[in-house]
């Protein structure tokens, strides 16, 4: 685990601690796991197809709609 996923996974122990919101924390978690071979379309080949860049948009068009953010 490199210092962004730590970084990540510390806010979701943070979430689950403070706010006892063990579902934000999970999610959190996801993102963490996949922030590691998540990428930005480019010269690397990214796209909105990759399966991480897939995991991690999949949770936060979730929060724009359950957070109405």
């Amino acid at each position: 685990m490199g210092p962004i996923e730590h970084a990540v996974f510390s806010i979701s122990t943070i979430i689950k601690k403070k706010y006892n919101d063990d579902k934000l924390a999970d999610e959190i978690k996801v993102i963490a796991s996949n922030c590691h071979n998540a990428g930005i379309s480019g010269e690397n080949g990214f796209s909105d197809n990759h399966p991480q860049n897939r995991a991690i948009t999949k949770i936060t068009n979730k929060w724009r709609k359950d957070y109405k953010i």
